[in-house]
């Protein structure tokens, strides 16, 4: 009885180490990538880009030079409908003389179009961004380009990225990576950069990665004109993957 109960506490405690070895959680990377898998960095780069993608996607046409107006009008919006409301009294006022001044009331007039574009694109700037999501999609009785509201999201949010970096100097960023599966958290770090026509060291000094796979590079990055593939790793408790040249940024 008592070899029994020895043998049944031996297999126990085995049964005990065993469990202890098994690694709890999951982690799975098979189908991660990134939606857009490389990014142009270099302000004219991005301005080709940008018309690269209003020539695919015709929503977007016409979208890029009102964000750009939009965002020279933010900070001054009060001033520039100031001086509208003075300039439009010059104007009556000029216009009621009987010898007015034509030079005078042309300059107005140069400057009026010039204000009440910056103006009507700092109001119409939502309006014009909803739009284009919405052609991108199903449109108005389906006459829009038919992509998903995701998708359509997706398109518009990387154009708007590109307007923004352009505009403001923003760092250039990446989005986050989709498909990696797993228990949290998970953690995301550089594996390797590699280039064969820039200096990879300087690269990979300058890059970041954050929460998502988002990646991130300063606006006035230093590495030289080449392309550069990026690797990442992939970890949480227990389990790790390496993605393979998985991005690439093109330095302009």
């Amino acid at each position: 009885m008592m070899k029994r109960i020895y043998t049944l506490l031996v297999i126990a405690a085995l049964g005990f180490v065993g469990c202890q070895d098994v690694t709890v959680g999951y982690l799975r990377t098979t189908y991660a990538k990134y939606g857009i898998d490389s990014l142009h960095i270099g302000v004219d780069g991005v301005k080709v880009k940008m018309a690269e993608m209003e020539e695919q996607y015709w929503p977007l046409e016409g979208l890029g030079k009102v964000l750009a107006m939009a965002y020279k009008a933010k900070p001054i919006i009060q001033d520039l409908e100031s001086e509208m409301d003075e300039l439009y009294e010059e104007m009556d006022r000029l216009e009621g003389e009987e010898f007015p001044d034509e030079d005078r009331m042309d300059e107005i007039s140069a400057r009026l179009d010039e204000i009440e574009s910056l103006v009507n694109a700092y109001y119409d700037e939502e309006y014009l961004i909803d739009d284009a999501k919405f052609y991108l999609g199903e449109g108005f009785q389906g006459d829009g380009m038919g992509y998903s509201v995701a998708e359509a999201e997706r398109i518009c949010n990387q154009y708007l990225s590109y307007s923004s970096t352009v505009e403001q100097g923003l760092p250039w960023t990446t989005a986050t990576i989709e498909g990696v599966l797993g228990t949290e958290p998970v953690q995301y770090s550089i594996a390797d950069v590699t280039s064969e026509d820039g200096n990879a060291e300087i690269f990979r000094s300058e890059l970041v990665i954050y929460g998502g796979g988002r990646m991130q590079l300063p606006f006035d990055c230093k590495a030289p004109k080449g392309k550069y593939r990026v690797s990442i790793l992939i970890k949480n408790e227990g389990y790790s993957n390496v993605l393979e040249n998985v991005f690439t940024f093109v330095m302009d």
